[in-house]
C-alpha cells in the first residue's frame, strides 16, 4: 500500500483516495476468494492464474472506453480502472458463483475406500548388557 501514496512517481493515477482505498481493499478481498476457491476446489494454480490473466484483460479492453468519453479519469480510476467499480463487481460475481457452483462437490461424501495402512516395526532385539 505504501506504493500506492508514491502515485505520481510511478505513474498510477489514484485519484481521490477516499473512494480508491475502498474499491482498491474490496477487489482485494474479492479476487482473494475467487482465487482462492479456484486454487483449493480445482487443486491446481493454473485455474487461478488464468483467473487472474482475464483480470487483466477485461482491465485492458474496458479501458478502451476511457476514450469515447468526455473524463477519462472518471471513467479509467473508478469505473473500469484495474480495482474500479466494473472490475470489482464482475470479481464478487465471480467469487460468489465458483464458490456455490463447486463448494457443493465438496459438501458430499467422500467413497469409502480404506487408506494405506501402516504396520508398525517390529522392535528390534536388545542389545546385550556391557
Amino acid at each position: 500500500m505504501p506504493l500506492v501514496f508514491l502515485a505520481p512517481a510511478i505513474e498510477f493515477r489514484t485519484g481521490n483516495l477516499l473512494l480508491f482505498f475502498p474499491l482498491f481493499y474490496g477487489t482485494i478481498v474479492a479476487a482473494s476468494f475467487l482465487f482462492g476457491y479456484l486454487r483449493f476446489y480445482k487443486g491446481s494454480i493454473w485455474p487461478a492464474s488464468i483467473a487472474h490473466s482475464v483480470h487483466n484483460a477485461a482491465w485492458n479492453i474496458l479501458g478502451a472506453f476511457t476514450l469515447i468519453t468526455a473524463s477519462p479519469v472518471l471513467v479509467n480510476v473508478y469505473l473500469v480502472g484495474d480495482f474500479g467499480l466494473l472490475i470489482l463487481i464482475g470479481v464478487v460475481i465471480g467469487a460468489i458463483w465458483v464458490g456455490h457452483r463447486f463448494k457443493s462437490g465438496m459438501d458430499e461424501a467422500q467413497s469409502g475406500a480404506e487408506g494405506p495402512t501402516v504396520t508398525p516395526a517390529q522392535p528390534s532385539a536388545p542389545a546385550a548388557p556391557r
